[in-house]
């Protein structure tokens, strides 16, 4: 598990704000690194699906933020 992820789950479980962004702010950086720094060791087409996955994963959070918008203000 990630420190993002547990710094998440804890703002979750003690109901803190600030740690909620903290760990929202871990994975991002985590997942930012990957596809900027990491994703070019790859080959072409692993490349390319990682691209189109996290296209898809993007997409996919977009509508759920759009359809629970109000939840989620609520927790973060």
């Amino acid at each position: 598990m990630s420190p993002g992820t547990v710094t998440l789950a804890a703002g979750f479980l003690l109901r803190e704000r600030m740690h909620r962004w903290l760990g929202l702010g871990i994975l991002a950086c985590a997942i930012g690194r990957v596809f900027l720094l990491d994703v070019w060791k790859l080959e072409t087409i692993y490349r390319i699906l990682s691209f189109m996955a996290l296209g898809v994963v993007l997409l996919a959070l977009g509508f759920i933020y759009n359809k629970y918008q109000d939840k989620i203000r609520q927790w973060l």
